[in-house]
């Protein structure tokens, strides 16, 4: 029944979405032909290209569902620029910290790379970014910082000016 029903709804998500995505591309390809300079009128085009390529992943994230309860994943490891990927997720992020007053900035340096999956490593960062935004308080900041720990990995922070957990929600962690 499980396998059913993510196979209707990729389909029912995936039929208008690619609608979308397409119109998106040509009110790209004719702003890009007829010269528009407009830079609004342009981002919001690129906003809705980006936030349906995102979420295009996301229901492919669904689907792989299956492939975790398997026990299977399948990832796809490259070399990612991390500002490059922090500023296009800060970027699709913009529209919900706006009315929320959020400030978000990076310090993360070009000369950062990692090596991961882009898909999950968007996903990550967009939904803990989404989450330091929507529990952040109004005209708090959001920031995403990188450096190398002790063991010579590179950590990433996501670090917000929210109230944070109780203790009891903290209790809860990691539990289903």
């Amino acid at each position: 029944a499980k396998t059913q029903f993510l196979s209707r709804m990729s389909h029912e998500v995936r039929t208008p979405l690619n609608a979308v995505n397409g119109f998106a591309q040509l009110l790209k390809l004719q702003q890009d032909q007829s010269g528009v300079t407009d830079s609004t009128q342009k981002g919001y085009v690129d906003h809705i290209l980006r936030a349906g390529q995102h979420l295009m992943g996301v229901v492919n994230d669904v689907l792989d569902l299956q492939q975790v309860e398997a026990g299977v994943v399948s990832l796809k490891p490259e070399p990612i620029p991390l500002k490059a990927e922090v500023q296009e997720c800060m970027a699709m992020l913009g529209p919900m910290a706006e009315p929320r007053h959020v400030l978000m900035s990076s310090k993360i340096g070009p000369e950062w790379t990692v090596f991961a999956d882009k898909q999950r490593l968007r996903q990550v960062l967009m939904n803990i970014g989404s989450n330091a935004i929507k529990y952040n308080q109004s005209g708090g900041d959001v920031q995403f910082s990188a450096q190398l720990d002790d063991g010579g990995a590179l950590a990433l922070t996501i670090a917000d000016s929210g109230p944070g957990m109780s203790a009891q929600q903290l209790g809860r962690l990691f539990n289903p």
